[in-house]
């Protein structure tokens, strides 16, 4: 069948359909607020520029479900920088704001345009811009409300469960670093700050001497891989 993914669930089997950007959502970008860094009033509301969050501060431009889309400065053109946030946010004028409109899912239409080549859609060289015009002709191709929907919160708790990944990895990294710098000397000191039981003995400084003598370097020259023997 023409139009219609690879994988899906079971229940659905009707084609879907091509739509532009403005048949199913609204621009927003009247309502963004650019403020100059000295003159932010810090706070809790996450303030968001092209490639996503710059600041924190007080007050907000936009508040419930929205998509965020670099007009300018997307650091990287092959990745377009594309946000799905929620709440209260405070977003400056080189990024534009979508709100989904009631007929369509917020997450499907998120997940759908990180699959959009931006390039055809883009603008001048160097620093280049996605225009309010060009931004509302992209097109994507949407399934029934009932398949968006369920799409959307597969995605949605995927990179929900993505999310708690990253933020027990990155504990773990602070964890093992802390634990180097307690679990080795300090600079100057014969002893770690914490030990395993049943270690009490100063460390002792060693100086370890490598020598070539004796080594001969052969090369395979079937895979270029370099190998030692005594």
């Amino acid at each position: 069948m023409k139009n219609v993914p690879e994988i899906r669930f079971q229940e659905f089997s009707a084609p879907w359909e091509q739509q532009q950007l403005s048949q199913v959502t609204v621009n927003l970008d009247v309502k963004r607020i650019p403020i100059a860094k000295s003159k932010r009033i810090p706070g809790t509301t996450p303030y968001y520029g092209a490639n996503g969050i710059q600041d924190y501060v007080q007050g907000f431009t936009h508040q419930g479900k929205f998509i965020l889309i670099a007009e300018d400065g997307a650091r990287d053109v092959n990745d377009y920088p594309i946000q799905l946030v929620s709440y209260r946010i405070w977003v400056n004028n080189h990024t534009h704001v979508l709100a989904p409109k009631e007929t369509v899912d917020w997450w499907f239409i998120g997940m759908s345009l990180h699959k959009v080549n931006m390039r055809p859609y883009l603008t001048g060289t160097g620093r280049v811009k996605l225009t309010k015009a060009d931004l509302q002709r992209i097109t994507i191709t949407m399934p029934t409300r009932a398949e968006q929907t369920k799409i959307g919160a597969f995605f949605q708790t995927f990179t929900q469960l993505i999310t708690v990944k990253q933020r027990k990895l990155a504990k773990l990294r602070q964890l093992k670093k802390a634990l180097q710098r307690h679990l080795f000397p300090a600079p100057g000191q014969l002893t770690p700050g914490f030990r395993f039981a049943n270690f009490a003995d100063n460390w002792q400084q060693r100086k370890h001497h490598f020598s070539c003598k004796n080594l001969k370097v052969t090369k395979k020259h079937q895979n270029h891989n370099l190998v030692l023997s005594s």
